[in-house]
C-alpha cells in the first residue's frame, strides 16, 4: 500500500512539473520512462483523477509569465504523450485485456498522436535540424582544414554529412514514434513486474523466448513495400517509415526465435552473451537479420506458438 501510494504522488509531482525536466538529455527520457510506468499504475489503481488534476497543475505552471521553463508549444504535446496512451493502456488492462491487444492499442493510439505533433511542429524542426547541420558542417570543415586534410576529403565529408541529415529528415517520424513505442512497451514490462511482484493477476506479455508478430502484419509489409516502389514524395517517406517501425519490432521477434533456438541447444549462457553481441556489432546487417527472421517466423510458426503471437 505505502508503495503504491509513494509511486502515485510521484507519477503526480512529475506530471505537474513536466515543463522543469521533460527537455533535460538522457534523464528527462528516464522521466518520461517512469512517468508513464506511474500512470498506467496510477490508472489501474482508480487514480485518474490524480493525473488528471496533475496535469492540469502542468498546463496552469507552463502558462504562466515568468514561471514557464519551456514554451507551451513543446509542453502540451509532452503531456499528451506520456499522459493520454499511459492512460488508456491502464484503462484497458484494468479491465482484463491481453497486454499483447492493449500493446497494439497503445501503439496506434501513439503512431497518431507522434504524427499529429511531427506535423504541427515540421517548420521548427526543418529549422532546426539545418542549424544543427550547418554549425557541424562549419566545425568540420574548420577541424579538418586545420588539420591539414585535401579539399578532396573536406567535400567528401560534406557530402557524407548532408546525405545524414536528409536521412534523418526522412525518416524522423518513424523514429519519433518509434521512441513513443519504446516507452510504452518499456512501462509495460514494468508495470507486470510490479503487479506480479505483487502476486495480482497481471494478462502479461507471456514468456520472451515465444514472442511472434501476428501473420496478417505479413500484408502491411507488403503494401508499404509496393508504396515505395510504385510512388514517390511523401508516399514514399510514409512508406519508408512504415517499413522502419516494422524493421524494429521484427527485429525484437527474431531475438526471440534466436533465444529459443539458443535455449533448445541447451548453449551455456556466455555462448548466448556472445551471440547477442555479434549482432549489436554488425549494428544495421544485424538488425535486418534478427528482422528477417522474425518476418519469416511469423508466417512459417517455426516455433508453434502461433497462439503467444503478439497479436
Amino acid at each position: 500500500m505505502q508503495s503504491r501510494t509513494v509511486i502515485i504522488s510521484t507519477t503526480a509531482f512529475l506530471t505537474a512539473l513536466t515543463a522543469y525536466w521533460s527537455l533535460i538529455p538522457g534523464i528527462g527520457f528516464l522521466l518520461e520512462i517512469y512517468l508513464v510506468w506511474g500512470v498506467v499504475v496510477a490508472t489501474i489503481e482508480r487514480h485518474h483523477w490524480t493525473i488528471i488534476g496533475a496535469s492540469a497543475a502542468a498546463l496552469i505552471l507552463g502558462a504562466i509569465p515568468g514561471i514557464a521553463v519551456i514554451p507551451m508549444m513543446f509542453l502540451m504535446p509532452s503531456l499528451v504523450k506520456l499522459v493520454l496512451p499511459a492512460m488508456v493502456i491502464g484503462f484497458l488492462l484494468n479491465r482484463g485485456i491481453k497486454a499483447t491487444a492493449v500493446f497494439w492499442v497503445a501503439v496506434g493510439c501513439m503512431t497518431l498522436i507522434m504524427t499529429v505533433i511531427y506535423l504541427q511542429m515540421l517548420e521548427f524542426i526543418v529549422e532546426l535540424i539545418e542549424n544543427v547541420h550547418l554549425r557541424s558542417l562549419a566545425w568540420i570543415k574548420s577541424t579538418l582544414a586545420t588539420a591539414g586534410y585535401s579539399t578532396e576529403i573536406i567535400d567528401s565529408t560534406s557530402d557524407s554529412l548532408a546525405q545524414g541529415k536528409n536521412i534523418l529528415f526522412h525518416l524522423l517520424p518513424g523514429l519519433m514514434i518509434l521512441t513513443g513505442i519504446g516507452q510504452i512497451f518499456v512501462s509495460m514490462v514494468l508495470v507486470e513486474w510490479y503487479f506480479t511482484r505483487r502476486d495480482s493477476y497481471f494478462p502479461g506479455f507471456g514468456r520472451f523466448i515465444y514472442w511472434k508478430m501476428p501473420e496478417k502484419l505479413l500484408y502491411f509489409w507488403v503494401a508499404a513495400i509496393l508504396i515505395r516502389l510504385i510512388w514517390d514524395g511523401t508516399a514514399q517517406m510514409v512508406a519508408d517509415n512504415a517499413l522502419l517501425i516494422f524493421v524494429s519490432f521484427y527485429s525484437v521477434t527474431g531475438l526471440s526465435l534466436l533465444e529459443y533456438g539458443l535455449r533448445k541447444l541447451r548453449l551455456p549462457k556466455l555462448i548466448r552473451i556472445i551471440f547477442y553481441l555479434g549482432l549489436f556489432f554488425m549494428q544495421l546487417p544485424g538488425l535486418i537479420a534478427a528482422a528477417a527472421a522474425g518476418l519469416f517466423d511469423s508466417y512459417f510458426d517455426f516455433r508453434k506458438v502461433r497462439a503467444h503471437s503478439l497479436g
